[in-house]
């Protein structure tokens, strides 16, 4: 199997789409560069097949479920104030809001 390259000739890593299940048990310290990889694979992807389009509305359950920007800043928040916060640290699986994950 031979290498990929993008233009330029640069080597591209393998993509590797994310799972609910994956998802989970990452904290979002973890999930996070994997989001940023995942949106730009989607951004550079031109055409896309009913397989593709049904991934990427998962993709996005999955971003909406796990990763809450309003927690996020009240853990920087947190921090800043001298207030212990382990919502970075913690599996996304432990810190997930019920109500987004009914949704």
């Amino acid at each position: 199997m031979g290498d990929r390259r993008a233009r330029g000739g640069r080597l591209v890593a393998r993509f590797k789409r994310l799972t609910d299940d994956e998802a989970r048990t990452l904290t979002p310290r973890e999930l996070l560069p994997r989001v940023e990889a995942e949106q730009a694979y989607w951004a550079r992807k031109k055409i896309r097949t009913d397989e593709d389009r049904a991934a990427a509305r998962e993709f996005s359950r999955i971003l909406f479920t796990y990763l809450d920007p309003g927690r996020q800043i009240q853990a920087v928040t947190n921090l800043i104030e001298g207030r212990p916060d382990d919502y970075m640290d913690r599996p996304c699986g432990e810190t997930t809001n019920p109500r987004q994950e009914a949704s």
